[in-house]
């Protein structure tokens, strides 16, 4: 989770040491993968981060709305915005952070599409309350 956070803000150089000391205890690990995708996603090599983009890594995240959240991220960062899209459409099945997907810097690349800005109109909605 560390790992993720410093990629949530920015902090990449932080967190690749992490990811990479995953990668040596548990490489195959869901969230290793995962985290492998995203830091290969943030270097700028799509062709090896999608090698992390397997059906087991999709299974994990049918299986935990969480989970199709970081998987999302990884698929946005990629520019592969239409699988980032239907990853949260599933996490936000059930998981409504509408402040913090709508700054988070790794769906950036996600805030001009329309569907992303409906995602987050349907988030804000199921979210709000009267005081």
């Amino acid at each position: 989770m560390l790992a993720a956070a410093y990629c949530w803000t920015g902090r990449n150089t932080d967190a690749f040491p992490l990811i990479e000391r995953m990668e040596e205890i548990a490489p195959d690990w869901a969230f290793t993968k995962q985290s492998l995708f995203l830091k290969y996603g943030l270097q700028g090599d799509k062709a090896k981060a999608l090698t992390y983009a397997t059906d087991d890594l999709r299974a994990e995240a049918k299986n935990d709305h969480h989970f199709a959240f970081h998987l999302a991220a990884c698929y946005a960062v990629i520019g592969e915005k239409e699988k980032a899209l239907d990853q949260m459409a599933y996490a936000m099945q059930i998981f409504y952070p509408d402040v913090f997907l709508s700054t988070n810097p790794l769906l950036a690349n996600m805030r001009g599409e329309d569907r992303f800005q409906k995602m987050m109109d349907e988030a804000k909605a199921k979210t709000a309350f009267e005081i």
